[in-house]
């Protein structure tokens, strides 16, 4: 399996920033970077009512991820939160949360059927759990785990093989909006794909770290406008439009020291690289970022950004230098940059 989406939210300045980066956000969502009461380990989660999404290429066999809190739940279970995986027409399998803290099985169309339902006590209102679940397109399967423990699995109920293409955190039934109850935290999204990959489907309880620049690298090609250096320009959320650092020429490069992960980490499944980039004009302009570890360097897939500011992320599953799993060290000596390559 591949890693296709890892995100802890750090980065983010704001919603109108995480819709340019891909994510598909109600009215009712709070993207929160300063509340250590109900923050897990991280800094930032999104808090809602409603409904958040994200999109993908199609995937046969995919596995979702996410830490989840929710503080409390409608008292007669008409209207529980829960998220879904569907196809793109509209029908898959959502995950949903009952207040005698049991899950169920649902599926995602108009007739909200129940495939299954977990015992109680699996799931308590105003803790943090870590939910996976994995849709097996080819062989019309769904299986959950929590806290990485499997806790069922059962048939599709005719999903279609199209493969799934969205993620998305709902109330099953959104049109209760704003006069929804329960407000339900989220961090830590993480997706992996049946594409060839190093890392198993279900990661179990996972951690998505943000990491900053933190002092510049060797090569320093692109100018500064609106900082003092380049660290200074680009080591900012939310992101400022007018503290950039630009390319005039193809083949200009930056790179950039970047901070530290935690003592704790042991295990590292991939680095998602997110850029905030644009073009100045019409012409052509393409942008590669690039990732040094070990004396190597190993360039991610390409970007070919428009002329308005948006978020770009590009993931790398091994150390160039190795050739296997990234490890912590490695990690804490990497060197991100960038390249204008057209």
């Amino acid at each position: 399996m591949a890693l296709i989406w890892a995100d802890g939210f750090e980065h983010w300045g704001s919603k109108p920033q995480m819709v340019t980066g891909g994510y598909i956000m109600s009215d009712f969502l709070t993207l929160v970077t300063n509340n250590p009461q109900y923050a897990r380990t991280g800094k930032a989660y999104i808090q809602g009512r409603a409904e958040w999404r994200r999109a993908y290429d199609p995937m046969l066999v995919c596995t979702f991820g996410i830490a989840m809190r929710t503080d409390q739940f409608d008292t007669d279970d008409r209207f529980p939160p829960g998220y879904t995986m569907i196809d793109k027409d509209g029908r898959g399998v959502t995950i949903v949360f009952y207040n005698d803290g049991s899950f169920g099985a649902m599926r995602a169309d108009n007739n909200d059927v129940l495939l299954w339902r977990s015992g109680t006590a699996k799931y308590k209102a105003g803790t943090w759990n870590y939910l996976e679940m994995q849709i097996n397109v080819p062989a019309q399967t769904w299986e959950l785990h929590v806290n990485n423990v499997f806790l069922g699995s059962g048939q599709l109920a005719g999903i279609g093989n199209t493969g799934i293409v969205m993620f998305r955190y709902d109330r099953v039934r959104v049109d209760q909006g704003a006069n929804a109850r329960e407000t339900a935290h989220a961090d830590y999204y993480v997706t992996t794909s049946d594409i060839a990959g190093p890392n198993p489907g279900f990661l179990g309880d996972v951690r998505c770290r943000t990491v900053y620049p933190t002092d510049n690298g060797p090569d320093q090609a692109w100018s500064v406008t609106g900082a003092d250096n380049a660290v200074a320009a680009i080591n900012q959320v939310p992101f400022n439009q007018n503290r950039f650092i630009a390319a005039a020429n193809v083949g200009d490069v930056s790179n950039f020291e970047v901070g530290n992960l935690p003592d704790n980490t042991s295990y590292v499944a991939g680095l998602n690289v997110f850029m905030a980039t644009g073009k100045s004009d019409a012409g052509i302009c393409e942008v590669t970022p690039e990732i040094q570890s070990g004396g190597v360097t190993s360039d991610l897939m390409p970007i070919t950004p428009g002329v308005a500011p948006a978020y770009y992320s590009r993931i790398s599953e091994t150390d160039p230098a190795t050739g296997v799993y990234w490890t912590k060290a490695a990690v804490n000596a990497v060197r991100v940059g960038m390249k204008r390559t057209a």
